[in-house]
Parts: C-alpha cells; structure tokens; sequence
C-alpha cells in the first residue's frame, strides 16, 4: 500500500491577485489567464498516468468562492457533481 498524498492547488489567477491584493472573502472571477492556465496545470496533473488520478481521490475540498469553484471545474476531474 503507498503512503497517503496530499494535493494542494490555489486558485487561478484573479484581477485583484495581478495587482497584488488580498482577495479574502471577495468573490472574484478569474482571468482568462488563470483559466489558461489552470487548464495547463490540470493537462499537466491530472489523468492516469498523472500525479493526480481521479478515480484515486478520497477527498477534495474547496472553497465556496467562486475562484475556486471554477478552479476545480478547470482541473477537469471529470466530477459528476459541484462539490460545496
């Protein structure tokens, strides 16, 4: 059995993190940018013969911000259903 592994991915790029701002609980969309590359960072990440299998994950969390729900929806897990 192999040990346990923890992923942590930030969320994409947003306008206020361009201009070095804390985003807090502000509900900032992201950027075409971080959608770009959070897209690369999922393509790099994420499959079956990536360091991240979907079907291998015990647990996602996420915040309910939308910056980090589109993040997640963009890593491409193929998630059946929004996670809270």
């Amino acid at each position: 059995m192999s040990a346990p592994r923890v992923f942590v991915i930030r969320h994409g790029e947003t306008e206020w993190s361009v201009n070095g701002r804390h985003t807090g609980t502000t509900d900032i969309p992201l950027t075409a940018n971080g959608e770009r590359r959070i897209r690369a960072t999922g393509r790099a990440l994420v499959g079956n013969d990536r360091p991240i299998v979907p079907k291998k994950l015990a647990h996602i969390y996420v915040s309910p911000r939308t910056r980090a729900q589109r993040t997640l929806e963009l890593l491409d897990l193929g998630l059946k259903e929004p996670y809270p």
